[in-house]
């Protein structure tokens, strides 16, 4: 018995060395995980972009608050100013 020829080294090297897989062959365990996490980095951002927008509409109504206190303050004021000057 001789030793093999350098074609049958590089023959049983080739089969040795995996091949990559095709997307269509790869475990099912793989593309839950994948979709698992698409999912939640879409749930994320979706509770990001919901927050910011929370935030936003906060801010704007805390300056229309502000601003209809400063309005019911003027009118209580002209009030109180009418009841000093009317006479009894």
């Amino acid at each position: 018995m001789g030793e093999p020829d350098n074609a049958t080294k590089s023959a049983a090297k080739e089969s040795r060395t995996p091949k990559p897989l095709a997307p269509w062959q790869l475990p099912s365990l793989y593309w839950l995980f994948v979709l698992f996490t698409a999912g939640t980095c879409i749930d994320v951002a979706t509770r990001l972009i919901a927050r910011t927008g929370l935030d936003n509409q906060m801010e704007t109504l805390q300056t229309e608050i502000t601003e209809l206190e400063a309005r019911v303050n003027q009118i209580c004021e002209k009030q109180k100013s009418r009841e000093v000057t009317r006479p009894e």
